[in-house]
């Protein structure tokens, strides 16, 4: 049995993800963190993995921490998403998100799930941002519930929100959860904007300009082709339920672009070292 590909199936989400991976290709080949995995180098990407046990499956994304343990991040992507009970993308990554936290070998505290859109309501955003914040900064499930509840702590649209994923957690486990199960849901789940698609696209910008900075001087201007021919990878991932580390994917590049020599640790220089080991 294999993954369906979106690209397979003709999402039309496929070049938003497709761009999406390659924003975190871009991680993996330079070494810099990736975003939802602050201070972890990334050092591999994953596509379509569901039939690889990652309930989030359109993204999966590995790196290592300072301190040496590994880090995951399960994502699925969505060109636009609603937050709410009644929009059924919404209790599917729920859903997701229930199997990913309850997996045996999940790393509490580490690993992060969550959803990546480029097209969401600021408000709705902003509401479960806060959400999460409050949860990080407490903690127990008790300790967060009562935060909650403080006045001035959350407004109307968050506390709507909060019902809706308290609902959610229920359908997703089949019975009511408990405040602790509620507080480790939000500690580990991650709403990200990624704008990679169109006029303004600040990731794709920061991106390009991050690749301009491990070529030489004299390639620095195909920093963009670079992009390109990553998301060009990204495509074969996705058709293939591919996974991609550094060495193998700066394989794949080999003699098409210049990179310096003198980019400083975890970045070019060393995973050309690992890929001649």
């Amino acid at each position: 049995m294999t993954a369906a590909s979106s690209e397979v199936t003709g999402n039309l989400g496929t070049t938003y993800e497709t761009q999406v991976a390659a924003y975190y290709l871009v991680s993996v080949l330079t070494g810099f963190g990736g975003q939802g995995l602050d201070g972890a180098r990334i050092e591999t990407l994953a596509m379509q993995r569901k039939v690889h046990g990652d309930p989030l499956d359109d993204i999966v994304v590995e790196g290592r921490r300072p301190d040496d343990q590994t880090a995951r991040l399960q994502l699925q992507v969505k060109t636009r998403l609603e937050v709410g009970l009644s929009k059924g993308d919404f209790q599917d990554i729920l859903n997701a998100c229930w199997e990913a936290m309850t997996a045996i070998g999940f790393a509490v505290g580490r690993d992060r799930f969550g959803a990546v859109t480029q097209g969401i309501a600021l408000e709705a955003y902003a509401a479960v941002r806060k959400l999460t914040e409050i949860a990080r900064l407490t903690s127990d499930g008790q300790t967060f519930a009562a935060n909650l509840a403080a006045p001035g702590q959350t407004n109307a649209p968050a506390r709507r929100i909060h019902r809706d994923v308290t609902a959610g957690l229920a359908r997703a486990a089949g019975r009511s959860v408990t405040p602790d199960e509620i507080w480790t849901f939000y500690r580990h789940f991650l709403l990200m904007r990624i704008e990679t698609v169109g006029e303004g696209a600040s990731q794709r910008t920061s991106a390009i300009a991050r690749l301009a900075s491990v070529l030489t001087p004299a390639d620095a201007a195909r920093a963009e082709d670079l992009f390109d021919a990553l998301e060009a990878l990204a495509r074969q991932l996705n058709a293939r339920a591919g996974k991609l580390n550094g060495a193998g994917l700066l394989d794949r590049l080999a003699g098409r672009y210049a990179f310096r020599a003198d980019v400083a640790p975890d970045s070019i220089e060393q995973i050309t070292v690992r890929a001649r080991a």
